[in-house]
């Protein structure tokens, strides 16, 4: 069995919060799937693996093309340690699932930046 894609976002200090994620489907041909009518969905599994990470804004931003971008809310750069993220599109017939998203977060020296 092929081990599953994935990305990595890299290495985070805590309160960041980065530019918006994309993700965009294709299928073994690599031709983008198009997501009309297609329901979203993201789970977020964090340091103590809980869902409650998923907190930010997931939308079809490109449904002709299978773009999803999911607005990240910061709670998801809160706590120190290991993150993963898988984003679910489906209609009645399919469902797909995103790359696995992995990310880390460490513990910055001083406190938050009002920036």
């Amino acid at each position: 069995m092929a081990s599953p894609k994935s990305i990595s976002l890299g290495v985070f200090p805590a309160g960041e919060i980065p530019a918006a994620f994309e993700h965009t489907y294709k299928d073994s041909n690599d031709l983008a799937i198009p997501l009309s009518g297609f329901a979203t969905s993201v789970y977020i599994s964090g340091p103590d693996d809980t869902a409650a990470y998923a907190t930010g804004a997931l939308a079809i931003t490109d449904a002709a093309n299978g773009v999803v971008t999911y607005t990240w809310s910061g709670d998801e750069f809160i706590d120190v340690g290991k993150y993963q993220m898988v984003i679910w599109v489906g209609n009645s017939t399919n469902r797909f699932g995103s790359y696995l998203v992995k990310w880390e977060v460490y513990d910055a020296p001083g406190s938050l930046p009002t920036v």
